[in-house]
């Protein structure tokens, strides 16, 4: 398996985890000093991981907006071609 390939899962892992829900949406960058969106994840989860608090979710979202990151609607074209529009983003 590529290691793209093995982002593509972990993403998905997380995305039946965690943040915007009710959409397809996915997490973008907000300014250009943003990490690599898979640093900022491995980042984000680590640090959810590590918090002793049953609001693991919580702090995986807040860890990514606090890394530039913002959660923002799809758009239908995106939908079909995009794999990091999600229905859900789960920690």
């Amino acid at each position: 398996m590529s290691t793209r390939q093995k982002v593509i899962c972990i993403i998905f892992l997380i995305s039946l985890l965690s943040g915007c829900a009710g959409m397809i949406t996915k997490w973008e960058c907000t300014d250009n000093s943003c990490l690599s969106y898979e640093r900022a994840v491995n980042k984000c989860l680590a640090q959810a991981n590590a918090a002793y608090s049953r609001n693991k979710q919580a702090i995986w979202r807040q860890c990514m907006r606090g890394e530039g990151y913002q959660c923002i609607p799809c758009t239908r074209e995106e939908r079909r071609t995009n794999p990091d529009c999600k229905f859900r983003h789960i920690y």
